[in-house]
């Protein structure tokens, strides 16, 4: 398995490369009125109009300063493609399921919602994010 790893305030997290279908510089998107407060607005890419969250505020940690350094990564789930909004993309890293670790118990509610597991490259632990359960946590925000 090859996962793209990126920054988030700090953090580093990891997405299974085959779910990445773009990685794009910062580009200001077209905001929508009466969107969700995590939704930086809309861009067109290659004839789709897409959305573009800012993960820091899915994580959270609160809005994103937006610099032209930071990176829009553009996911796919299933039949829906979005953009999410990261600080740096560092690296591709190929591991194997066996160095995937649990994700440690947070609250009395179980895992990270987000993260499927973690795992230990260049002495950082990096946290392994599940596309489909960030975007259903997206649908959760949205229904209140």
């Amino acid at each position: 398995m090859q996962l793209i790893t990126f920054i988030v305030d700090g953090e580093v997290y990891g997405i299974d490369i085959d779910r990445v279908k773009e990685i794009k510089g910062w580009t200001p998107p077209r905001p929508m009125p009466n969107d969700a407060p995590y939704s930086l607005g809309i861009i067109e890419l290659r004839g789709q109009v897409l959305s573009i969250y800012d993960m820091r505020i899915l994580f959270g940690l609160g809005k994103t300063e937006i610099t032209s350094k930071h990176v829009v990564v553009f996911v796919w789930n299933g039949d829906e493609t979005f953009g999410i909004l990261v600080d740096a993309v560092t690296d591709i890293v190929s591991i194997t399921e066996k160095e995937i670790q649990p994700t440690p118990q947070l609250d009395e509610t179980g895992q990270h919602k987000f993260l499927t597991g973690m795992i230990r490259h260049d002495d950082r632990m990096v946290g392994l994010i599940d596309i489909t359960r960030l975007r259903d946590s997206d649908r959760e925000l949205l229904a209140g």
